[in-house]
């Protein structure tokens, strides 16, 4: 499934967007999202069997604490609607202002019940790991890490920390018993790499708050006896045979990927975010415009003259099924059925 950054949402570009697919282990809907670049926290949320537009938004106290901070309150996601009510992407903005209109006002959509009032004075409230997280998300926008890497984090921290964020962050630090528990509760329930994951990212996180709150416990992971993780290892050595395998491929999208991954050395991630657009076709080179390392490390990658012609078949077929307009070189499976 491509990963899809930020851009300016239409109503085609919606239509277009292939379901979100299931995981083959556990049957899980993996959905996804896609933000708007021009209203800030508007969204169009995609699942197996419907897309819909949103509004996330922080939520804010009306009153601020006594050294004058914003009380944050939260994070609220609020649903506009099914996207195939709305027949305009006007339409989807004018809605999205008017939620985002009334979170400024302090008025929850989700419960219309205006936020609580902090009592002045009040105390500073205590720094969760929710917010040190959204900290270190800002941290990783701002060093232009890339945003597949980042919405990795995130969905690594609402999959598998959900039940923490609350917490205050120096209240996690004392608890290295309970970490040690919830990374054997992940390998049990989620499998050895999941659990790894989800403890490298707690460490970054807390590691990054520690460097500016001097009064926190050690690192809490330090508890964590960590799972053996088994490398791929697997080299092809017979180039013959890999090519007999891929011109036997039913799948022509299949064939074209692994073609391309083959003939360029490309990450596979980067050849499934591939574009139509990123083809020089006259001087025979495609751009690499997010690699890893993130867009700073943009290249140019040379084509050969057979790949340059597989690709050109490729884009061809992808107009034929999905239009003229359709972005992506390599569709996925999903998405080449409907």
């Amino acid at each position: 499934m491509p990963k899809y950054a930020p851009t300016k949402l239409t109503i085609r570009f919606v239509e277009n967007l292939p379901p979100a697919e299931r995981d083959p282990t556990s049957g899980r809907v993996l959905s996804y999202s896609v933000r708007d670049t021009l209203v800030p926290g508007l969204m169009v949320v995609v699942n197996a069997n419907s897309k819909s537009f949103a509004v996330q938004r922080d939520f804010y106290a009306q009153e601020r604490d006594a050294s004058g901070r914003r009380i944050k309150l939260g994070t609220r996601r609020v649903r506009l609607g099914d996207a195939q009510q709305f027949l305009s992407i006007e339409a989807v903005r004018a809605k999205a202002a008017e939620v985002i209109a009334s979170l400024k006002a302090g008025i929850d959509p989700n419960t219309k019940a205006p936020a609580q009032e902090v009592a002045q004075p009040a105390p500073a409230p205590a720094y969760t790991l929710g917010d040190a997280i959204d900290a270190y998300v800002e941290v990783c926008q701002r060093k232009g890490r890339r945003s597949s890497t980042i919405s990795g984090y995130e969905k690594l921290a609402e999959r598998y920390l959900g039940g923490w964020v609350g917490r205050p962050l120096e209240e996690v630090g004392n608890d290295p018993l309970g970490v040690d528990r919830l990374h054997r509760d992940i390998t049990h329930d989620h499998g050895p790499v999941a659990a790894n994951q989800t403890m490298r990212l707690l460490r970054a996180v807390y590691r990054s708050a520690a460097r500016k709150m001097r009064n926190l416990p050690p690192c809490p992971t330090d508890a964590v006896d960590w799972n053996a993780e088994n490398r791929r290892t697997l080299v092809v050595t017979d180039w013959a045979q890999f090519f007999d395998t891929m011109d036997g491929l039913r799948n022509p999208v299949t064939r074209s990927f692994y073609y391309f991954l083959a003939l360029t050395g490309s990450r596979k991630g980067a050849a499934e975010a591939a574009r139509a657009e990123h083809v020089n076709w006259e001087r025979g080179f495609i751009h690499i415009p997010d690699p890893k390392g993130g867009p700073r490390r943009a290249f140019d990658l040379p084509l050969g003259n057979r790949l340059l012609a597989l690709l050109r078949a490729q884009v061809e077929d992808n107009k034929a099924v999905f239009g003229a307009n359709y972005p992506w070189l390599f569709p996925s499976h999903f998405s080449s059925k409907v």
